[in-house]
């Protein structure tokens, strides 16, 4: 076990917690520090588990998606317990933060195709929608900025949530 890596001493700390099929198990952070295809393998492999109680603590919000119910705590306090779908509506939207070469430009653009609510900031553009994985492909096709070969390469469009 000394040559295996940080990720795969996590998995197999998994795995030999399974080996005598609990009806109930604490996982504080099982994926912290893996990567992707690792946590991916984690969870499937979880969601196959029959008569499985997971407790789970996680900062990764993604995989609170994989739980029933989701119970946020702050500072020792309970502050929402429901299901991720319910969270979600009360949150309501994705904030997106987008810079380009000309953002006094973009605005307007913004304002009239989607009828979004844009706030100008010195650093871009902010505004929120209700879907910002589905809105991502439907504004980069929209939006027509021209590009200022002088200015320096926008970064990527952003969710931020």
């Amino acid at each position: 076990m000394r040559t295996f890596s940080g990720g795969m001493k996590r998995h197999l700390q998994i795995v030999r917690s399974l080996l005598h099929h609990p009806k109930l198990l604490f996982l504080d952070e099982p994926t912290a520090g893996l990567e992707p295809r690792s946590r991916d393998q984690i969870w499937t492999h979880l969601h196959q588990q029959q008569g499985l109680t997971v407790f789970l603590t996680t900062h990764y919000l993604h995989e609170a998606e994989h739980c029933d119910r989701i119970a946020l705590i702050d500072r020792g306090r309970l502050i929402a317990c429901d299901t991720p779908a319910a969270l979600k509506a009360c949150i309501g939207h994705d904030r997106i933060h987008l810079r380009t070469s000309d953002d006094h430009s973009a605005a307007p653009c913004l304002r009239d195709t989607f009828a979004l609510p844009v706030t100008p900031r010195p650093d871009g553009l902010t505004f929120t929608v209700t879907d910002g994985a589905a809105f991502g492909p439907r504004l980069c096709a929209a939006l027509t900025v021209e590009s200022n070969r002088s200015a320096s390469p926008a970064p990527p469009l952003t969710r931020c949530s």
